[in-house]
């Protein structure tokens, strides 16, 4: 017998669709729950550094009007669809690619109150 059109063909084809299933127990019942994994390959960090350092570089020898998706791509040695998967402009690489030169370097006093905490850190990003 043939499995129908669009179906899997065989149950190793079957196990690699279907969620995993595991059975949690409580005192009154079995409760089953769907496992799920991240669909694809997991990201790189080091592909995501060497695009970020990819953008500061374009951006810093062209400008922001003559950098492209292609150009970070090629200079990072990756494909455009990496880069539009993970942001889904330039703008968003270059904002994500300043961000990370800049936030190690900006300190922040601590303090008791969460709005405390964020004025000093508003103000030390004025200052920077």
């Amino acid at each position: 017998m043939t499995a129908p059109v669009g179906a899997p063909a065989t149950t190793a084809a079957l196990a690699r669709v279907a969620p995993r299933v595991t059975a949690a127990r409580t005192p009154s019942r079995a409760v089953t729950r769907a496992v799920a994994r991240p669909a694809g390959r997991p990201r790189s960090e080091d592909c995501r550094l060497r695009i970020l350092s990819a953008a500061r570089d374009l951006l810093e020898e062209r400008g922001l009007r003559a950098l492209t998706i292609e150009a970070i791509a090629e200079r990072a040695g990756t494909s455009k669809v990496t880069l539009y998967r993970w942001w889904s402009h330039k703008a968003a690489i270059v904002l994500e690619a300043i961000l990370a030169e800049t936030s190690p370097r900006m300190t922040y006093r601590e303090s008791a109150s969460p709005l405390e905490s964020l004025r000093n850190r508003c103000a030390r990003s004025r200052a920077f």
